[in-house]
């Protein structure tokens, strides 16, 4: 059955504007931070130039893979697991990289790899959010929508090269520590604002089987002309 949904609630705008927001957090903050953690590591590591670039790249090597996997995923699994997860992803190997201890090359070795798999968050999170808010934004504001993530990336970046200055003053054993700590707080946001929005209506529709001519599985974004099956509307909406 499908019925004509009102226009989207400021509640559900603001939510919409927050996967953007939280999800360009979460990646330009982790991918610059390492900028200002390389020269505390170093001594903890006795890192060598290599070393530094391959700490450095280690971020944007596992971005690279969950960028790749993320569609796909998203089309399995659906928008709202994934962003949950990509969430999780980011808020848990945060938190490990900043506490591996500090050691020689194998120890070293340990840090590079829980990057990665950090990165394989961050590169899901920059392919489901901007995802799920093309598809759930009203179409009069899919590009402003849209913007906020490029805005809260390059924001990311800015908060974490004064979270670096900030920190300056701490001892080098907890300063970098602190620093790659802080990137599980957009994780765990994210986390939160994935738990409260619905399952993206666009992949409840594909996922059914259900493709009306609009070519957008029955969903027209421009409210209040939005139609949805309200049977898998009913099955699936979360919040």
């Amino acid at each position: 059955m499908y019925q004509q949904l009102e226009n989207p609630s400021a509640v559900w705008q603001f939510l919409l504007l927050n996967v953007n927001i939280w999800g360009g957090l979460v990646f330009g903050y982790n991918v610059g931070i390492v900028a200002a953690a390389l020269d505390p590591m170093t001594d903890d590591f006795e890192l060598t130039s290599f070393s530094k670039g391959v700490v450095a790249s280690a971020v944007v090597f596992g971005a690279m893979i969950g960028s790749l996997i993320g569609a796909a995923l998203c089309d399995v699994f659906g928008r709202k697991l994934i962003m949950i997860a990509s969430g999780l992803l980011v808020t848990v190997w945060s938190i490990a990289s900043a506490f591996v201890p500090e050691g020689n090359q194998k120890v070293f070795i340990v840090l590079v790899a829980f990057r990665i798999f950090l990165g394989i968050g961050v590169g899901l999170v920059s392919v489901v959010c901007p995802l799920y808010v093309a598809e759930m934004a009203p179409k009069s504001r899919r590009g402003t929508f849209g913007s906020f993530f490029q805005l809260s990336i390059t924001f990311g970046i800015l908060v974490s090269y004064l979270v670096g200055l900030g920190l300056q003053q701490v001892p080098h054993k907890y300063q970098w520590r602190v620093m790659l700590e802080l990137g599980a707080i957009p994780g765990v946001f994210l986390i939160i604002v994935g738990v409260m929005v619905s399952e993206s209506t666009v992949w409840m529709q594909r996922k059914k089987g259900v493709v009306s001519g609009d070519g957008y599985g029955g969903v027209q974004h421009d409210p209040p002309g939005c139609v949805l099956d309200v049977d898998l509307y009913e099955e699936f909406f979360f919040f």
